[in-house]
């Protein structure tokens, strides 16, 4: 899936970057790491990061316990192949 995402290079660009990092024991329901998205100020702009070098940045970091994950429960997915190949 990732070989076939589109991507995106922004430059010089204001915005907010929000992520989240699963622990390596939550493979299988999530990949483990660091995922990372992207807004652009005028939210024109955005997406799922994979590099970014970043300049005037203020963070902030909370620490999370649970997650709540909603699935989606229609035909498509009740009939959907999940089989590993």
């Amino acid at each position: 899936m990732v070989k076939n995402q589109s991507t995106f290079e922004f430059n010089n660009i204001k915005g907010t970057l929000i992520g989240f990092r699963c622990p390596a024991y939550i493979q299988g329901i999530y990949a483990p790491g660091f995922h990372l998205h992207f807004i652009s100020e005028d939210r024109q702009k955005g997406g799922h990061v994979l590099e970014a070098n970043v300049a005037d940045l203020t963070a902030q970091i909370g620490y999370l316990t649970q997650m709540h994950l909603l699935l989606p429960d229609n035909e498509a997915t009740r009939t959907m192949d999940m089989s590993t190949k």
